[in-house]
């Protein structure tokens, strides 16, 4: 068997308020499926890459321990994009400095509304190529 994705789903303590974040960042919504709580469950892409929202009112930007990994070609290219939106560079919601780690990827992070972390990486690459 092969696998093709995995998709991370996020708790949402406010649904509109985290659309309008992801929205920010040029992801669209692609589907929105209400449960008992309105608008319960949400889908965003932005090319291929697809992150999945629930409403989890008890979820706390302060103390959330949610996130993902997402893995780019130019992770300096897209922290250029993002950081010019003019989050703050720390706290909750952010988008943080970028910069090469001793695991061999450039990353920087970002925090969503509902204090998801999201660590955002592309391969550093050697340059004795």
């Amino acid at each position: 068997m092969q696998f093709d994705i995995a998709v991370p789903m996020l708790p949402a303590s406010n649904i509109e308020q985290s659309i309008m974040f992801y929205r920010a960042l040029r992801f669209v919504v692609a589907r929105r499926y209400p449960d008992p709580a309105p608008d319960g469950y949400v889908v965003l892409r932005r090319d291929a890459l697809e992150l999945h929202l629930f409403t989890w009112p008890q979820a706390r930007s302060d103390n959330s321990i949610a996130g993902c990994f997402i893995r780019v070609a130019d992770a300096p290219a897209l922290h250029r994009e993002w950081s010019a939106i003019g989050f703050a560079v720390e706290g909750t919601p952010s988008v943080g400095p970028v910069g090469p780690r001793f695991w061999g990827m450039n990353e920087f992070t970002v925090v969503d509304p509902s204090g998801n972390l999201l660590r955002v990486g592309s391969p550093i690459r050697d340059l004795s190529e």
